[in-house]
């Protein structure tokens, strides 16, 4: 069984996981050893770590368990580290951390969730937009930014997640 001393060693040599075309499942099984080592001894220091490791895909899906593993965290420590892998330089964890975000609505969380919003990624696009629509569509440089892509989003998906509530700021709706 992992500790979460190995577990944070084996993250910090994983920034990110490898995409999941070259994951192999020995790599994987170990990344979700390290999950549980940190669900168990929720360690700060594994938080920016586990984040800053999503790789592009699935993870076979073990990606998608991390939610469990942010839950054994301290809300106020995710939001930080939420905060910070936002605007990672890589799109996979900007991508992972915007749908993680959806469960832990917070202000300091409007910026970076806008500059997704006007990013080139779509599927960080589509949570963000779902992100600022559900949370903080009432927030001024929310509804901004909504409005700003309600008029140049071309993703039918994303549209639909923009049309469910009016986002123009001068329509006075909350």
């Amino acid at each position: 069984m992992m500790t979460s001393e190995e577990a944070i060693d084996f993250l910090r040599e994983h920034q990110p996981m490898p995409p999941e075309d070259e994951l192999s499942e020995e790599l994987i099984t170990r990344f979700d050893e390290a999950r549980h080592a940190l669900e168990r001894d929720p360690d700060p220091r594994g938080l920016p770590l586990l984040l800053s490791s999503l790789g592009e895909g699935t993870g076979f899906g073990v990606y998608q368990l991390l939610d469990d593993t942010l839950r054994a965290y301290d809300r106020e420590d995710v939001v930080r580290a939420l905060s910070e892998s936002l605007t990672s330089s890589v799109p996979s964890v900007r991508s992972w951390s915007m749908e993680f975000a959806l469960d832990y609505p917070d202000p300091r969380l409007i910026r970076p969730a806008v500059a997704v919003l006007r990013s080139d990624e779509r599927d960080a696009r589509f949570f963000a937009a779902a992100y600022l629509v559900d949370h903080w569509s009432t927030d001024p440089d929310a509804r901004e930014a909504l409005h700003d892509a309600a008029l140049h989003e071309d993703d039918p998906e994303i549209r639909e997640v923009l049309s469910r509530r009016s986002t123009r700021p001068d329509d006075g709706k909350a």
